[in-house]
């Protein structure tokens, strides 16, 4: 509706699919079922499922790295590693009246060695993901930066990222945020 999808206009869409989105008033108050704007996906050009399903895919992806950046999202089901798991307190919690099953509330504490980045991976980011090295101007930390995925926001603008790389851990970061932050370019790191 917004023009933002490159490829497919509110135009381009309406006459595909034969399905009308906007009234006089902006979008339509009653929208066609999700299994007829399904059907009428399914009925155009491959060429143009390609874009609305890429388009699609991305605005989810934002959704979901938004969640997991805001520490809402729910991973589900997950097989945990660890050097060590140790039971440190056990409680019951509820005792079912009838069959006196109980549901019990572990508390678990994880042991995990810590692994750096070595110097020679840090390099090797350089080297094999075009990547460059940065040192934070304000702390002196040092990172590598790579190109990560874009984003496509809420709006449908694309949001341009890159990966910064550190000795304990990885973050994405708007690649426009760079600009405004500490980073910096140190040494022979290729851009």
């Amino acid at each position: 509706m917004r023009g933002k999808i490159d490829g497919c206009s509110l135009e381009r869409f309406e006459s595909s699919t034969g399905l009308k989105l906007m009234d006089m008033n902006g979008i339509k108050d009653e929208l066609p079922p999700i299994t007829t704007f399904l059907n009428r996906l399914l009925a155009l050009t491959i060429e143009l499922q390609g874009i609305l399903f890429t388009a699609f895919e991305q605005l989810l992806d934002a959704k979901v790295q938004g969640a997991i950046a805001s520490g809402i999202y729910d991973i589900g089901l997950e097989t945990l590693t660890a050097e060590s798991f140790v039971v440190t307190d056990r409680k019951t919690i509820y005792t079912h009246p009838a069959t006196g099953a109980q549901t019990r509330l572990l508390t678990i504490t994880e042991r995990r060695r810590n692994r750096p980045m070595t110097l020679t991976d840090a390099l090797a980011h350089v080297e094999d993901d075009h990547g460059r090295l940065l040192v934070n101007a304000k702390s002196g930390r040092a990172a590598v930066q790579v190109a990560a995925p874009s984003l496509m926001l809420d709006d449908g603008e694309i949001e341009r990222r890159v990966r910064l790389i550190r000795p304990m851990e990885h973050t994405h970061a708007p690649l426009k945020m760079m600009a405004e932050s500490h980073w910096q370019p140190h040494g022979s790191g290729r851009c």
